[in-house]
């Protein structure tokens, strides 16, 4: 019993690094990727709308992100998008071949750390769909230029 669980979650983390982190390279101008997106469903969240700085006006309101597991330059993202001045780590991972998403409780550097504290929302994550992006062509000229102006500076 013991190794069949052992195969269950070896073939679970190559699904992972099969579909989460598989690039294609076709030619030097089309590069692929899988990129699967996920939608943190709606939830509260508690938001200072107050436009006076020392006159706090705290608000629950409903709002949701969505989190892709590339951007176009071909980065792994492992947060979701920012909404209302935070945003949320993502767990990712595969049990039993479907993928499960964790969310962690809202992060920020716009929100203060007082709100943030009461503030204790996560949201149920909810896969929506995957499919092959092509990753964003790299100049590889305004990369050099990039790099003989950061030699001079170092």
């Amino acid at each position: 019993m013991k190794k069949e669980k052992n195969q269950t979650e070896e073939k679970a983390g190559k699904m992972v690094l099969d579909q989460y982190q598989g690039v294609k390279t076709v030619d030097a101008n089309n590069v692929f990727t899988n990129c699967h997106t996920f939608k943190l469903e709606q939830t509260f969240m508690l938001k200072d709308v107050s436009p006076f700085k020392n006159d706090p006006m705290i608000l629950s309101i409903e709002h949701c992100h969505i989190f892709h597991t590339y951007d176009s330059n071909g980065n792994v993202l492992k947060t979701s998008n920012s909404v209302g001045g935070h945003y949320h780590d993502i767990d990712l991972s595969v049990v039993n071949e479907n993928w499960k998403a964790v969310c962690s409780l809202p992060r920020s550097n716009k929100t203060s750390k007082e709100l943030l504290d009461k503030d204790r929302h996560v949201h149920n994550v909810l896969y929506i769909k995957s499919g092959e992006i092509k990753l964003r062509k790299i100049n590889t000229q305004a990369m050099q230029m990039i790099a003989d102006l950061q030699s001079k500076e170092g």
